[in-house]
């Protein structure tokens, strides 16, 4: 089934499911929850910026100081903070490609074969960088530093951010295809 000029309803899902894959991804990048514990009214959490902790009612967030053990991870978080934002700009770009692929044939334009395989590229490249990220943080930073934390919902969303995004791109990819 196509929509107006010819577009696939793939392809509109594709940007859809790519536009929701970057949300979750960056309010994964934004909190500080990749790593946390509430215990008995007691809270702390660890993001890619900054630490919280204190009461559950109550709690203060600073940035990291890396004044402790922890500072032996600086260069693994520092790392993980790359990783994401790489992941961040890359998925904006397959984003932003599978969006005009969609558009430019609404609004009469011709059809470009090149959109589509950016789209793609954009969002494998972010699936990469936001899977370095992910294995880095789980690997290095919490298993040695915060493996007394659980995985928080911050690192959760980052992860399903990740997997909806190259999905995205996938189906942009093959949605686009279709119809040329």
């Amino acid at each position: 089934m196509a929509l107006p000029g010819g577009v696939s309803v793939l392809a509109l899902v594709a940007v859809c499911t790519i536009g929701v894959g970057v949300l979750l991804h960056v309010i994964g990048l934004a909190t500080p929850n990749w790593s946390a514990i509430s215990d008995k009214g007691f809270y702390r959490a660890y993001g890619l910026w900054k630490s919280c902790g204190g009461t559950i009612e109550a709690y203060d967030c600073d940035e990291y100081k890396f004044g402790n053990k922890f500072d032996e991870s600086e260069s693994s978080v520092k790392a993980c903070e790359a990783f994401a934002i790489l992941g961040m700009l890359a998925s904006f770009l397959g984003l932003a490609m599978a969006a005009l692929s969609v558009l430019l044939p609404i609004i009469g334009k011709p059809k470009n074969a090149i959109l589509p395989v950016i789209a793609l590229a954009g969002c494998v490249a972010a699936f990469i960088c936001i899977l370095i990220a992910i294995v880095v943080w789980g690997a290095k930073v919490h298993a040695e530093y915060l493996s007394f934390l659980d995985i928080g919902y911050s690192f959760i969303l980052s992860i399903i951010g990740g997997i909806l995004i190259v999905v995205g791109g996938v189906l942009a990819y093959i949605g686009n295809k279709r119809i040329s």
